[in-house]
């Protein structure tokens, strides 16, 4: 049933409504478009307004429902989706602020924290998306309003504050969390922790195709000259034609691989930086996939490999990474009987782990082995003995 809801909602897109933006920015700042998305908690009604423009400063959004097959205004039971996406844009954490939304007139009580900004979009684009409601994403848990109890009659009215977009747009700030004893009734924050980010493949929006390139040819001494290429239908704009002159430049460092109209590369020059404050670390990534290691001295290093940057920037792989101390085997953020029970079996071929970091854990004596000498190792540390370090 929700695959057939999703389908409606897609292919119904198309239906818009009417949107009015008032705009109150200097003449002279950077305009922007966005796209507006509404729809009924059941999908039966649905709205997406395209090319609304926006600036910095104050900005002002109507949804209006469509009208029904009498040309009457069709009542919304209940919110399913309420979003906008600004163009090909990124901000930074707190740029945009939600002043205020109103329902035929009445001020809606929110929670701006439990709203998304930077969103999955479900599309592969640059856009950026604020979340306010949708039943597809991550305020569904959230909840920054009642959404199913909201009844519009004939408006929904976003009021919000853009500061200036990022000049670079294709640098995110990626937030995750770390946290301990994940498997007992109170998971607790981690800090004091290591990240260290690895790049797999970066993501960079150019035309790979029946699209006029250039590509730039070094001359020796002083003299550089420009040369403009055009790709047909016979020929291979991707490829490389002569040495030093190709339609994707490459440093020799870096393998180029086609992906739709993207262009997908290993850039060994970019090194992502990342901050921990807290628990919660902070990294400013270009869009592409990379593999992340969470460590601290006494805990067994977590890897999580293939996380996808693009629109969202809380990826669910990066929430509440689960690091837990050495001998911790299950996770309760404690050592005890349990903990030695799970490796004596695994020893004994009994039952094996759940999973690969289960064997990191059980690796008390990091020789990359499980045997009987972590048995006794994390034996000795529940009785007191000696600790595990």
């Amino acid at each position: 049933m929700r695959g057939t809801k999703t389908l409606a909602f897609l292919t119904a897109m198309v239906s818009c409504m009417t949107c009015t933006a008032a705009v109150h920015a200097d003449e002279d700042d950077k305009q922007l478009t966005a796209s507006l998305g509404l729809a009924s908690s059941d999908l039966s009604v649905q709205s997406w307004e395209k090319d609304i423009v926006i600036d910095e400063g104050i900005n002002s959004v109507t949804f209006l429902p469509p009208d029904d097959s009498k040309g009457e205004t069709t009542v919304i039971n209940g919110i399913g989706m309420l979003v906008i996406d600004i163009k090909d844009s990124y901000f930074e954490e707190g740029a945009i602020t939600i002043d205020s939304i109103t329902v035929d007139g009445k001020e809606l009580e929110f929670d701006e924290s439990a709203m998304i900004f930077g969103a999955n979009t479900g599309a592969d684009n640059s856009d950026y998306r604020i979340e306010l409601f949708s039943c597809f994403g991550k305020t569904k848990d959230t909840k920054p309003f009642d959404a199913a109890k909201v009844t519009v009659n004939e408006n929904v009215t976003v009021t919000f504050t853009v500061s200036k977009p990022s000049p670079d747009k294709r640098l995110k700030a990626v937030t995750g969390n770390v946290v301990e004893a994940v498997n007992s009734k109170s998971p607790k924050p981690l800090t004091d922790y290591k990240v260290e980010i690895s790049t797999v493949e970066i993501f960079d929006d150019e035309v790979t195709s029946d699209e006029e390139t250039t590509a730039e040819e070094t001359s020796t001494d002083t003299e550089t000259t420009e040369a403009e290429t055009t790709a047909d239908e016979d020929s291979s704009a991707e490829t490389p034609t002569d040495e030093g002159s190709t339609a994707q430049e490459s440093t020799g460092d870096e393998e180029v691989f086609e992906f739709g109209e993207l262009i997908r590369s290993v850039d060994a020059a970019f090194a992502p930086a990342c901050t921990v404050d807290g628990d919660v670390f902070t990294a400013k990534l270009k869009r592409g996939i990379y593999d992340f290691t969470i460590s601290k001295e006494g805990y067994a290093a977590r890897v999580i490999k293939g996380v996808t940057i693009d629109t969202d920037l809380a990826p669910d792989a990066l929430r509440d990474i689960d690091l837990r101390a050495y001998g911790d085997v299950n996770g309760n953020g404690v050592r005890n009987v349990t903990d030695i029970s799970i490796v004596a079996a695994y020893v004994k071929k009994v039952k094996n782990f759940t999973d690969d970091y289960q064997y990191s854990v059980a690796d008390v004596t990091h020789d990359d082995t499980v045997n009987v000498t972590d048995i006794s190792a994390i034996a000795g540390d529940v009785k007191g003995i000696k600790e595990i370090i």
